[in-house]
């Protein structure tokens, strides 16, 4: 599960407009909703692997 900010960061790498006081549920909606999500599902895929991947950096970090 990601997290609000993971979502706010895969919505914007993908192109999306992002509003400030978005809520999670709202940010999951935009994406789903997105023609890249419904076309390019590779690069929604991509871009939550990069979120994944950065998270796990600052765990292991100790960040």
């Amino acid at each position: 599960k990601l997290r609000k900010v993971e979502l706010r960061t895969v919505a914007e790498e993908i192109g999306l407009v992002v509003n400030e006081g978005m809520k999670k549920s709202e940010l999951r909606r935009l994406i789903e909703g997105s023609d890249v999500f419904k076309n390019d599902n590779e690069a929604v895929k991509s871009a939550v692997e990069d979120v994944l991947e950065n998270r796990n950096k600052k765990i292991r970090s100790g960040w």
